[in-house]
Protein backbone atom coordinates (compact mmCIF):
# COMPACT_ATOMS: atom_id res chain seq x y z
CA UNK A 1 0.00 0.00 0.00
CA UNK A 2 2.82 2.41 0.85
CA UNK A 3 4.62 1.54 -2.39
CA UNK A 4 1.45 2.09 -4.42
CA UNK A 5 0.90 5.45 -2.70
CA UNK A 6 4.45 6.54 -3.53
CA UNK A 7 4.04 5.49 -7.16
CA UNK A 8 0.71 7.33 -7.42
CA UNK A 9 2.25 10.48 -5.93
CA UNK A 10 4.99 10.36 -8.58
CA UNK A 11 2.58 9.75 -11.44
CA UNK A 12 2.32 12.98 -13.46
CA UNK A 13 -1.01 11.77 -14.85
CA UNK A 14 -2.57 12.49 -11.49
CA UNK A 15 -1.14 15.81 -10.43
CA UNK A 16 -0.06 17.46 -13.69
CA UNK A 17 -3.60 18.25 -15.03
CA UNK A 18 -4.59 19.80 -11.70
CA UNK A 19 -1.40 21.83 -11.54
CA UNK A 20 -1.90 23.00 -15.12
CA UNK A 21 -5.51 23.94 -14.35
CA UNK A 22 -4.47 25.99 -11.34
CA UNK A 23 -1.78 27.70 -13.41
CA UNK A 24 -4.23 28.59 -16.17
CA UNK A 25 -6.79 29.88 -13.67
CA UNK A 26 -4.15 32.02 -11.92
CA UNK A 27 -2.95 33.36 -15.27
CA UNK A 28 -6.47 34.27 -16.38
CA UNK A 29 -6.98 36.26 -13.19
CA UNK A 30 -3.57 37.86 -12.66
CA UNK A 31 -2.01 38.42 -16.10
CA UNK A 32 -4.58 40.50 -18.08
CA UNK A 33 -3.97 43.83 -16.23
CA UNK A 34 -0.37 43.63 -17.44
CA UNK A 35 -1.35 43.07 -21.08
CA UNK A 36 -2.21 45.65 -23.69
CA UNK A 37 -5.75 46.50 -24.75
CA UNK A 38 -5.56 44.35 -27.87
CA UNK A 39 -4.42 41.26 -25.96
CA UNK A 40 -7.11 41.80 -23.33
CA UNK A 41 -9.76 41.83 -26.05
CA UNK A 42 -8.21 38.80 -27.75
CA UNK A 43 -8.18 36.85 -24.49
CA UNK A 44 -11.83 37.79 -23.92
CA UNK A 45 -12.68 36.41 -27.36
CA UNK A 46 -10.90 33.14 -26.56
CA UNK A 47 -13.06 32.78 -23.44
CA UNK A 48 -16.24 33.36 -25.44
CA UNK A 49 -15.35 30.94 -28.22
CA UNK A 50 -14.18 28.36 -25.68
CA UNK A 51 -17.62 28.52 -24.04
CA UNK A 52 -19.18 28.11 -27.49
CA UNK A 53 -17.04 25.02 -28.14
CA UNK A 54 -17.87 23.51 -24.75
CA UNK A 55 -21.59 23.98 -25.40
CA UNK A 56 -21.15 22.28 -28.78
CA UNK A 57 -19.34 19.40 -27.05
CA UNK A 58 -22.37 18.81 -24.85
CA UNK A 59 -24.26 17.87 -28.02
CA UNK A 60 -21.43 16.19 -29.94
CA UNK A 61 -18.97 14.80 -27.40
CA UNK A 62 -21.46 13.74 -24.72
CA UNK A 63 -24.66 12.98 -26.64
CA UNK A 64 -23.18 11.96 -30.00
CA UNK A 65 -25.04 14.50 -32.16
CA UNK A 66 -23.00 16.33 -34.81
CA UNK A 67 -24.81 19.66 -35.10
CA UNK A 68 -23.89 22.49 -37.42
CA UNK A 69 -26.84 24.52 -36.19
CA UNK A 70 -25.16 25.90 -33.06
CA UNK A 71 -24.24 29.03 -35.01
CA UNK A 72 -27.96 29.83 -35.21
CA UNK A 73 -28.16 30.04 -31.40
CA UNK A 74 -24.86 31.93 -31.17
CA UNK A 75 -25.92 34.58 -33.68
CA UNK A 76 -29.42 34.81 -32.21
CA UNK A 77 -27.92 35.42 -28.78
CA UNK A 78 -25.90 38.27 -30.26
CA UNK A 79 -28.98 39.81 -31.85
CA UNK A 80 -30.92 39.41 -28.59
CA UNK A 81 -28.29 41.49 -26.79
CA UNK A 82 -28.19 44.06 -29.60
CA UNK A 83 -31.95 44.54 -29.48
CA UNK A 84 -32.05 44.50 -25.69
CA UNK A 85 -29.51 47.32 -25.54
CA UNK A 86 -30.56 49.46 -28.50
CA UNK A 87 -34.34 49.08 -28.35
CA UNK A 88 -35.18 48.11 -24.78
CA UNK A 89 -32.29 49.98 -23.11
CA UNK A 90 -31.52 47.09 -20.80
CA UNK A 91 -28.31 46.60 -18.85
CA UNK A 92 -25.85 43.77 -19.49
CA UNK A 93 -27.29 41.01 -17.29
CA UNK A 94 -30.93 41.22 -18.49
CA UNK A 95 -29.65 41.26 -22.07
CA UNK A 96 -27.63 38.11 -21.45
CA UNK A 97 -30.67 36.52 -19.83
CA UNK A 98 -32.61 37.32 -23.01
CA UNK A 99 -29.79 35.77 -25.09
CA UNK A 100 -29.97 32.56 -23.04
CA UNK A 101 -33.76 32.41 -23.41
CA UNK A 102 -33.61 33.02 -27.17
CA UNK A 103 -30.90 30.39 -27.62
CA UNK A 104 -32.87 27.82 -25.63
CA UNK A 105 -36.13 28.64 -27.42
CA UNK A 106 -34.63 28.32 -30.87
CA UNK A 107 -32.88 25.10 -29.85
CA UNK A 108 -36.21 23.71 -28.68
CA UNK A 109 -37.83 24.53 -32.04
CA UNK A 110 -34.93 23.17 -34.12
CA UNK A 111 -34.37 20.16 -31.88
CA UNK A 112 -38.04 19.18 -31.95
CA UNK A 113 -37.59 18.47 -35.66
CA UNK A 114 -33.94 17.41 -35.75
CA UNK A 115 -33.96 14.71 -33.05
CA UNK A 116 -36.54 12.74 -35.00
CA UNK A 117 -33.80 11.69 -37.41
CA UNK A 118 -30.21 10.59 -36.95
CA UNK A 119 -26.89 10.40 -38.75
CA UNK A 120 -26.35 12.48 -41.85
CA UNK A 121 -30.00 13.53 -41.89
CA UNK A 122 -29.59 15.18 -38.48
CA UNK A 123 -26.50 17.02 -39.74
CA UNK A 124 -28.33 18.26 -42.86
CA UNK A 125 -31.35 19.48 -40.91
CA UNK A 126 -29.16 21.53 -38.55
CA UNK A 127 -27.32 23.04 -41.53
CA UNK A 128 -30.65 23.92 -43.19
CA UNK A 129 -31.96 25.67 -40.07
CA UNK A 130 -28.71 27.63 -39.75
CA UNK A 131 -28.99 28.72 -43.38
CA UNK A 132 -32.62 29.75 -42.85
CA UNK A 133 -31.58 31.89 -39.88
CA UNK A 134 -28.76 33.42 -41.89
CA UNK A 135 -31.05 34.30 -44.82
CA UNK A 136 -33.74 35.68 -42.52
CA UNK A 137 -31.19 37.94 -40.81
CA UNK A 138 -29.99 39.10 -44.22
CA UNK A 139 -33.44 39.86 -45.64
CA UNK A 140 -35.20 41.31 -42.59
CA UNK A 141 -33.31 44.58 -42.70
CA UNK A 142 -35.94 46.34 -40.59
CA UNK A 143 -35.20 43.99 -37.71
CA UNK A 144 -31.56 42.94 -38.02
CA UNK A 145 -29.95 45.64 -40.16
CA UNK A 146 -29.29 43.17 -42.98
CA UNK A 147 -25.68 42.69 -44.07
CA UNK A 148 -24.69 45.82 -42.16
CA UNK A 149 -25.73 44.19 -38.90
CA UNK A 150 -26.50 46.10 -35.71
CA UNK A 151 -24.14 48.27 -33.72
CA UNK A 152 -24.86 49.50 -30.21
CA UNK A 153 -23.28 51.09 -27.18
CA UNK A 154 -21.76 48.86 -24.53
CA UNK A 155 -24.40 48.21 -21.84
CA UNK A 156 -23.64 48.99 -18.21
CA UNK A 157 -23.45 46.38 -15.47
CA UNK A 158 -26.14 46.91 -12.84
CA UNK A 159 -26.17 44.95 -9.58
CA UNK A 160 -28.86 46.39 -7.34
CA UNK A 161 -27.95 49.99 -6.50
CA UNK A 162 -24.43 49.53 -7.92
CA UNK A 163 -23.80 50.41 -11.57
CA UNK A 164 -20.55 50.45 -13.53
CA UNK A 165 -19.34 50.57 -17.10
CA UNK A 166 -17.72 47.54 -18.72
CA UNK A 167 -16.69 49.40 -21.85
CA UNK A 168 -12.99 49.38 -20.97
CA UNK A 169 -11.22 46.24 -22.25
CA UNK A 170 -10.00 45.15 -18.82
CA UNK A 171 -13.45 45.49 -17.25
CA UNK A 172 -15.02 43.75 -20.21
CA UNK A 173 -12.48 40.97 -19.85
CA UNK A 174 -13.24 40.28 -16.18
CA UNK A 175 -16.97 40.46 -16.86
CA UNK A 176 -16.52 37.93 -19.67
CA UNK A 177 -14.32 35.76 -17.45
CA UNK A 178 -16.98 35.61 -14.72
CA UNK A 179 -19.87 34.90 -17.08
CA UNK A 180 -17.94 32.33 -19.14
CA UNK A 181 -16.80 30.63 -15.92
CA UNK A 182 -20.40 30.42 -14.72
CA UNK A 183 -21.43 28.91 -18.05
CA UNK A 184 -18.57 26.40 -17.93
CA UNK A 185 -19.40 25.52 -14.31
CA UNK A 186 -23.03 24.90 -15.27
CA UNK A 187 -21.90 22.59 -18.08
CA UNK A 188 -19.54 20.74 -15.74
CA UNK A 189 -22.26 20.23 -13.14
CA UNK A 190 -24.52 18.96 -15.90
CA UNK A 191 -22.15 16.41 -17.43
CA UNK A 192 -21.20 15.04 -14.00
CA UNK A 193 -24.84 14.64 -12.97
CA UNK A 194 -27.04 11.57 -13.59
CA UNK A 195 -28.56 13.44 -16.54
CA UNK A 196 -25.10 13.93 -18.02
CA UNK A 197 -24.37 10.23 -17.65
CA UNK A 198 -27.65 9.51 -19.44
CA UNK A 199 -26.46 11.72 -22.31
CA UNK A 200 -23.26 9.67 -22.46
CA UNK A 201 -25.32 6.49 -22.53
CA UNK A 202 -27.20 7.80 -25.57
CA UNK A 203 -23.88 8.44 -27.29
CA UNK A 204 -22.58 4.96 -26.53
CA UNK A 205 -25.68 2.93 -27.35
CA UNK A 206 -29.04 4.60 -27.73
CA UNK A 207 -30.76 1.30 -28.54
CA UNK A 208 -29.70 -0.14 -25.16
CA UNK A 209 -30.78 3.09 -23.43
CA UNK A 210 -34.21 2.64 -24.97
CA UNK A 211 -34.37 -0.91 -23.68
CA UNK A 212 -33.54 0.38 -20.19
CA UNK A 213 -36.61 2.60 -20.32
CA UNK A 214 -35.07 5.95 -21.24
CA UNK A 215 -36.82 8.23 -23.72
CA UNK A 216 -33.84 8.69 -26.05
CA UNK A 217 -35.50 11.34 -28.20
CA UNK A 218 -36.36 13.42 -25.15
CA UNK A 219 -32.80 13.13 -23.82
CA UNK A 220 -31.43 14.37 -27.15
CA UNK A 221 -33.87 17.28 -27.11
CA UNK A 222 -32.92 18.24 -23.54
CA UNK A 223 -29.21 18.16 -24.40
CA UNK A 224 -29.87 20.22 -27.52
CA UNK A 225 -31.85 22.86 -25.58
CA UNK A 226 -29.29 23.15 -22.77
CA UNK A 227 -26.47 23.49 -25.29
CA UNK A 228 -28.52 26.13 -27.13
CA UNK A 229 -28.96 28.12 -23.92
CA UNK A 230 -25.21 28.20 -23.19
CA UNK A 231 -24.48 28.96 -26.86
CA UNK A 232 -26.87 31.91 -26.67
CA UNK A 233 -24.93 33.14 -23.64
CA UNK A 234 -21.68 32.90 -25.61
CA UNK A 235 -23.22 34.81 -28.51
CA UNK A 236 -24.48 37.51 -26.18
CA UNK A 237 -21.06 37.88 -24.56
CA UNK A 238 -19.40 38.18 -27.96
CA UNK A 239 -21.90 40.87 -28.99
CA UNK A 240 -21.15 42.86 -25.83
CA UNK A 241 -17.42 42.60 -26.48
CA UNK A 242 -17.67 43.71 -30.11
CA UNK A 243 -20.72 46.02 -29.74
CA UNK A 244 -21.89 44.43 -32.96
CA UNK A 245 -24.07 41.65 -34.33
CA UNK A 246 -24.08 40.38 -37.90
CA UNK A 247 -25.83 37.66 -39.98
CA UNK A 248 -22.43 36.01 -40.61
CA UNK A 249 -22.47 34.64 -37.06
CA UNK A 250 -25.65 32.70 -37.91
CA UNK A 251 -24.06 30.88 -40.85
CA UNK A 252 -23.36 27.18 -40.35
CA UNK A 253 -19.65 27.72 -41.05
CA UNK A 254 -19.40 29.37 -37.63
CA UNK A 255 -20.34 26.00 -36.15
CA UNK A 256 -17.48 24.50 -38.16
CA UNK A 257 -15.04 26.36 -35.94
CA UNK A 258 -16.41 24.62 -32.87
CA UNK A 259 -16.15 21.27 -34.66
CA UNK A 260 -12.45 21.83 -35.43
CA UNK A 261 -11.61 23.10 -31.93
CA UNK A 262 -13.41 20.18 -30.31
CA UNK A 263 -11.80 17.52 -32.50
CA UNK A 264 -8.30 18.90 -31.89
CA UNK A 265 -8.82 19.35 -28.15
CA UNK A 266 -10.74 16.14 -27.56
CA UNK A 267 -14.52 15.55 -27.61
CA UNK A 268 -16.30 14.21 -24.57
CA UNK A 269 -14.39 16.42 -22.16
CA UNK A 270 -15.13 20.06 -21.48
CA UNK A 271 -11.42 20.71 -21.07
CA UNK A 272 -10.69 19.46 -24.59
CA UNK A 273 -12.79 21.99 -26.54
CA UNK A 274 -11.50 24.86 -24.37
CA UNK A 275 -7.91 23.69 -24.89
CA UNK A 276 -8.40 23.31 -28.63
CA UNK A 277 -9.96 26.77 -28.88
CA UNK A 278 -7.16 28.49 -27.00
CA UNK A 279 -4.43 26.61 -28.84
CA UNK A 280 -5.72 27.07 -32.39
CA UNK A 281 -6.81 30.68 -31.93
CA UNK A 282 -3.39 31.54 -30.51
CA UNK A 283 -1.57 29.78 -33.36
CA UNK A 284 -3.77 31.44 -35.98
CA UNK A 285 -3.30 34.85 -34.34
CA UNK A 286 0.50 34.42 -34.27
CA UNK A 287 0.68 33.22 -37.87
CA UNK A 288 -1.34 36.14 -39.21
CA UNK A 289 1.51 38.45 -38.23
CA UNK A 290 4.10 36.58 -40.28
CA UNK A 291 2.22 34.93 -43.14
CA UNK A 292 -1.04 34.72 -45.03
CA UNK A 293 -3.13 31.60 -45.22
CA UNK A 294 -3.06 30.80 -41.52
CA UNK A 295 -6.24 28.77 -42.06
CA UNK A 296 -4.14 26.33 -44.09
CA UNK A 297 -1.91 25.68 -41.09
CA UNK A 298 -4.95 25.15 -38.88
CA UNK A 299 -6.27 22.67 -41.44
CA UNK A 300 -2.98 20.78 -41.40
CA UNK A 301 -3.11 20.68 -37.60
CA UNK A 302 -6.62 19.23 -37.80
CA UNK A 303 -5.50 16.54 -40.26
CA UNK A 304 -2.51 15.68 -38.09
CA UNK A 305 -4.70 15.50 -35.00
CA UNK A 306 -7.13 13.12 -36.68
CA UNK A 307 -4.30 10.87 -37.86
CA UNK A 308 -2.12 10.91 -34.75
CA UNK A 309 -4.63 11.52 -31.95
CA UNK A 310 -8.18 10.69 -33.13
CA UNK A 311 -9.54 11.49 -29.67
CA UNK A 312 -7.77 14.85 -29.51
CA UNK A 313 -5.19 16.13 -27.08
CA UNK A 314 -7.17 15.14 -23.99
CA UNK A 315 -7.90 11.71 -25.45
CA UNK A 316 -4.19 11.13 -26.17
CA UNK A 317 -3.33 12.16 -22.60
CA UNK A 318 -5.91 9.76 -21.17
CA UNK A 319 -4.62 6.92 -23.34
CA UNK A 320 -1.04 7.59 -22.21
CA UNK A 321 -2.16 7.68 -18.59
CA UNK A 322 -4.06 4.40 -18.86
CA UNK A 323 -1.02 2.77 -20.47
CA UNK A 324 1.20 4.04 -17.65
CA UNK A 325 -1.19 2.78 -14.98
CA UNK A 326 -1.43 -0.61 -16.68
CA UNK A 327 2.37 -0.81 -16.79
Amino acid sequence: MITEGRIASRDPGRWLPRLAGLGVAAGLVLLPPHLGYFNQIFLSEILVWALFAMAFDLVYGYTGLLSFGQSLFFGAGGYAVAMGVSRLEWSALPCLGLAVAVGAGLALAVGFVAVRVSGIHFVLITIIFALIGYLVAQRWVWLTGGDDGMTFMCPSLVLGPWETSIAKPIRGYYFTLVMASLGALALWRLVTSPLGRAFTGVRENEFRMGLLGYDVRRLKLVAFCLAGAVTGLAGGLFAILSRFSNPAFLHWTTSGKAVVWTIVGGPGSLVGPALGTGLLMTIEHALRRVMEGSELVVGLILIGSVLVAPQGIVGAWRRWRRGREAA
